[in-house]
């Protein structure tokens, strides 16, 4: 089996985070995300891929009870491509940026909504195979241990 350039398309995914705050306005994060891709091939022929990286996230307003911040990222992109009997990789990297806001409904947890725009490339066999722009839009529930910003603004979480 070869890859064929089908561009398979995607309306949802799977992914987790993880970070540290470096300061109350700058987060270090490793990501992973894994998205089932569907083809017009039908489905004998199953298409994934999966991205591990890490991201930098811009707190604007970090003691507020609303956060908008701006985020990039940048990793390792892995496409697999199986039919029965038969499995094909293809590997690269992506780069994506975008923004969002957190929106703390306590002192160490929240829900946040966030948009990026991703630009992913792969290759198989030595060859530029797959070069896709890619639009994320995606909500979680967030927790995180301590709480960058100032007490006043902690205190009125209670």
């Amino acid at each position: 089996m070869t890859f064929v350039n089908i561009n398979p398309t995607s309306d949802h995914f799977f992914s987790g985070s993880g970070g540290y705050n470096i300061s109350p306005h700058i987060a270090a994060l490793g990501e992973y995300k894994f998205d089932p891709l569907a083809t017009p091939l039908g489905n004998a022929f199953t298409w994934h891929s999966q991205l591990i990286g890490g991201a930098a996230r811009y707190n604007f307003t970090p003691s507020r009870k609303i956060v908008p911040y701006a985020i990039v990222g940048i990793g390792f992109y892995w496409l697999t491509a199986s039919m029965p009997g038969t499995v094909e990789n293809a590997g690269g990297y992506y780069v994506n940026f975008g923004g969002g806001i957190s929106y703390y409904l306590g002192n160490h947890w929240g829900i946040r909504p966030e948009f990026r725009y991703e630009r992913q490339h792969a290759r198989y066999k030595g060859e530029e195979f797959l070069t896709s722009n890619v639009v994320d839009l995606s909500g979680s529930i967030f927790f995180q241990f301590g709480r960058s910003g100032n007490k006043k603004v902690a205190r009125a979480h209670k």
